[in-house]
Formats: C-alpha cells, sequence, structure tokens
C-alpha cells in the first residue's frame, strides 16, 4: 500500500529498494507490475473524476472506514451518490 500511495503522490520518488521489498515479500516481477499498474489506474481515474467532479458511488452498506476512505478528497460540494449533470 505505501508504494501505491507514493505512486499517486510522489513517484519519482520511488527506488528500486521498493520494489525489491514487494520481490521480498514473495511478489514475482509480472506481479510487481500488476501492481505499479493497478495503482497508477486507480490513480489517474480518480483525478479524472475529480477533475470533473464526478461524485463517487457509495454504496449505503458500506462500513464508515471504508466510506471515508472513499470520499477522502472528494470535495465538500460533492454530493456521494449524485450523478453530475451534464453541462
Amino acid at each position: 500500500m505505501d508504494l501505491a500511495a507514493r505512486l499517486s503522490t510522489d513517484a519519482p520518488s520511488i527506488t528500486e529498494a521498493e520494489t525489491e521489498r514487494l520481490r521480498a515479500a514473495g511478489l514475482t516481477d509480472r506481479q510487481v507490475v500488476e501492481v505499479v499498474l493497478a495503482a497508477a489506474l486507480r490513480s489517474c481515474c480518480s483525478r479524472v473524476l475529480l477533475s470533473l467532479v464526478v461524485p463517487p458511488d457509495v454504496p449505503p452498506d458500506l462500513p464508515a472506514g471504508l466510506r471515508q476512505a472513499l470520499l477522502d478528497g472528494v470535495g465538500s460540494d460533492v454530493e456521494p451518490g449524485r450523478r453530475a449533470s451534464a453541462r
């Protein structure tokens, strides 16, 4: 998770040591690539949706901790579950 968070906030600072930690934890080179690609795609999609002010679709039965994690970084003017209007 640390690598995924840093990929979104400070990708140039990631070193071979971080990927080596994943390998030491048992991940193959292919799995390391999959982790990086998944984190990068998630970051990209999140930034696009935030830029377009698309509110997150929050399931009503989502536990409070997951709900907060989903809404972190979303502006207070965006109502969860409400679709952005066409402009």
